[in-house]
């Protein structure tokens, strides 16, 4: 790409929300949007999102969206969540402030996560966590990345705190989809033009008849977050546009249920590509159509 058409193309942010495995989904987005030629100048992630965001940034191309759906592939929930059931029983039983160990979620990261600081990515990168201790999102654009992206992933009470530095000293940070479940108004607000949203959280599926104490807790938590969430192109600018593309199909589908990755991947994909498709043409459209304008206008201009 030019320095001209660099320096004249608008200015693009990706917002991705949270979602647990249904995160596969923003695999199939991001390949759209980046073989599309739609390069984000910034990426905002949350949770499993900015998972997603920070492999990216390393190179933001679509043999890297294809070569994260290899990645998601080969992920199980074990990965996550880890294989120890007995010792998830004795944590709960401790009465500790996490149910699972994060061994399995540490070890996913650290192949999700090519670099040491989040400043160190290609393309700048901002990830949200909670901070537990002063009650408020926290905003990372530099620091130890494999920490904050253990922190914005740390789903409360099922996994332990991440305890993060800070200028007061530091504090336990959780998951950033508790304080920003989708994290588009952070994204709106920065120097750009278009904001495209990859929202694979918004969703719940139908309770079963019989719920554990776990399900009622990520249950809970689903529905507190999108209560009042606002539309998300209410939250755009004067002259800036938010382009929500198709969430992926989830009803009935459970957060921690990686069966369903590759349907999520190309499903999400096929559909993104369908939409950002329609879209170039009414632009296309639009362009042919003021031109066409200008040429008739401009002789009744010239004669008056």
């Amino acid at each position: 790409m030019s320095e001209q058409t660099h320096a004249t193309r608008p200015r693009v942010a990706f917002a991705l929300s949270g979602g647990g495995a249904h995160g596969a989904a923003q695999v199939g987005m991001l390949r759209a949007l980046l073989e599309a030629d739609i390069v984000p100048d910034v990426l905002v992630g949350c949770s499993v999102g900015a998972l997603n965001a920070v492999y990216v940034a390393a190179d933001p191309t679509p043999a890297r969206a294809q070569d994260l759906a290899r990645l998601w592939h080969s992920l199980e929930r074990k990965h996550v969540f880890g294989s120890r059931r007995h010792k998830t029983l004795l944590n709960a039983l401790a009465r500790r402030d996490h149910v699972y160990e994060n061994t399995a979620l540490i070890s996913t990261i650290q192949r999700m996560c090519p670099v040491i600081d989040l400043a160190d990515l290609r393309v700048e990168t901002h990830v949200v966590t909670t901070d537990l201790d002063a009650a408020r999102p926290h905003w990372w654009t530099y620091g130890p990345a494999r920490p904050i992206l253990q922190a914005t992933t740390a789903l409360p009470g099922v996994f332990a705190p991440v305890l993060m530095p800070g200028l007061g000293g530091p504090s336990r940070h959780i998951d950033g989809g508790i304080a920003v479940p989708v994290p588009t108004a952070y994204a709106a607000a920065m120097d750009v033009d278009v904001v495209y949203v990859l929202d694979v959280a918004q969703g719940t599926a139908p309770a079963p008849a019989h719920l554990n104490a776990f399900d009622v807790l990520l249950r809970s938590f689903s529905i507190s977050r999108f209560a009042n969430l606002p539309q998300h192109g209410s939250l755009a600018r004067p002259g800036q546009k938010i382009v929500q593309l198709p969430p992926p199909v989830t009803a009935g589908r459970d957060m921690r249920d990686f069966s369903n990755t590759a349907a999520y991947i190309e499903d999400a994909y096929a559909a993104s590509s369908e939409f950002l498709a329609a879209r170039a043409s009414v632009t296309t459209i639009a362009v042919q159509h003021n031109g066409w304008l200008r040429r008739a206008i401009r002789p009744g201009l010239r004669s008056a």
